[in-house]
C-alpha cells in the first residue's frame, strides 16, 4: 500500500525553541552591556588581537597555497565569526569544523 502526500496537508510541528543572543556591542561599536572581567586586561586584549590576526594571515596564505596546488586539502575559516584561543604553545592549527585554532604562549 502506497501512502500519498498532498501540498496542502499540514504537517505537524515537532519541536519550538529560542536561541538567546549575548551582544556586548551594538552594531555601530558602543558598548551596550557591562564587558566581561577579561576585557579591562588590555595587554591580554592586545595577545589576543594578535593571536586573531596571525590565524587570518595564515588562512589566506594557505588558502593561495592551496589554490596553486601547493598545499593539499585546506578547511578555510574566511567569514567564520569566531576562533578559539588557546595558551599552551606558541603555534598554529587548522580543524576540520571550519574553526581556526591559535594557541599563544602564556
Amino acid at each position: 500500500m502506497t501512502e500519498r502526500w498532498h501540498p496542502d496537508e499540514r504537517l505537524p510541528v515537532i519541536a519550538r525553541f529560542e536561541v538567546r543572543r549575548r551582544a556586548y556591542l551594538a552594531p555601530d561599536g558602543s558598548i551596550n552591556r557591562q564587558l566581561p572581567a577579561f576585557a579591562s586586561d588590555t595587554r591580554l586584549l592586545v595577545r589576543l588581537y594578535r593571536a586573531m590576526v596571525l590565524v587570518r594571515a595564515f588562512d589566506v596564505k594557505a588558502v593561495a597555497l592551496q589554490r596553486t596546488g601547493r598545499l593539499g586539502t585546506y578547511a578555510a575559516s574566511l567569514g567564520r565569526r569566531r576562533c578559539r584561543l588557546a595558551r599552551p604553545a606558541p603555534c598554529v592549527t587548522r580543524t576540520f569544523c571550519s574553526r581556526p585554532i591559535a594557541t599563544t604562549p602564556p
